[in-house]
């Protein structure tokens, strides 16, 4: 009867597990926390930015978390390649390299626009520069470190996206290059649709190859047979299939 009322209870083994169940969830937070700012921490960063107080105070602020910190005004453009984010000073007339060179490319940095006022120009240049973040002059520690995070959080998703965009567009042109194969096979060599496409399967496994490679081939030899004059034609006697 004890046992019973011990299961119960709600006594100590009850505690002890919920306690390691929020240590545990704690603890994970914690690890999640401690990755964005190891993250932020190995960034390489340029402050693009007029040397003026300001500027002084964005960039020593990242040298002590442990940026690797490179500053430079005007704004080189394009940007350097070796640089994670850059901290940007949105001013009425920026390069117009700059907008060509920021925000289309799949591996670009984080940017993080530091801006005066909120013109219509600062706006657009905001907009164009398809920017990750924002911080706003003048300049207070207290909010770089959210939008730095936040940007290259932007960033990393971005890219993982883009990725993820082109995987899928590279899948369906494999998948017209199939498909215009197995048409060929069928009109040129009498194979219903099922044998064609086995046809090009089998020799893709033979050859440990894409069904792709192995379609383009089909193609590619249709397309010289005809600029031969050539056809080919299909065997006498009925189908493959």
């Amino acid at each position: 009867m004890d046992g019973g009322a011990g299961l119960t209870g709600g006594g100590p083994m009850r505690g002890d597990m919920q306690g390691s169940v929020g240590r545990g969830a704690r603890g994970g937070r914690n690890d999640g926390a401690r990755r964005i700012l190891e993250d932020l921490r190995r960034a390489r960063v340029l402050v693009a930015h007029p040397p003026d107080e300001d500027g002084a105070l964005l960039a020593n602020h990242l040298r002590r978390l442990g940026c690797d910190v490179r500053e430079a005004w005007p704004v080189p453009a394009p940007l350097p390649d070796d640089v994670d984010a850059v901290f940007l000073a949105i001013e009425d007339r920026l390069p117009e390299a700059l907008a060509l060179s920021v925000g289309l490319e799949d591996g670009g940095p984080a940017i993080i626009a530091v801006v005066t006022y909120e013109t219509p120009t600062a706006l657009k240049a905001i907009v164009d520069l398809n920017v990750h973040g924002v911080i706003s002059k003048p300049l207070r520690t207290a909010g770089v470190l959210t939008q730095f995070a936040l940007a290259r959080h932007r960033r990393g998703y971005e890219t993982r996206l883009s990725a993820k965009v082109r995987k899928l567009e590279e899948t369906l042109k494999g998948r017209r290059v199939v498909e215009r194969a197995v048409k060929l096979l069928v009109e040129h060599q009498g194979l219903d649709e099922d044998a064609a496409y086995r046809l090009i399967r089998d020799q893709a496994s033979a050859e440990r190859a894409a069904l792709s490679s192995v379609a383009e081939h089909v193609i590619q030899a249709h397309e010289t047979m005809q600029k031969l004059g050539l056809r080919m034609a299909p065997p006498q006697g009925g189908s493959g299939a």
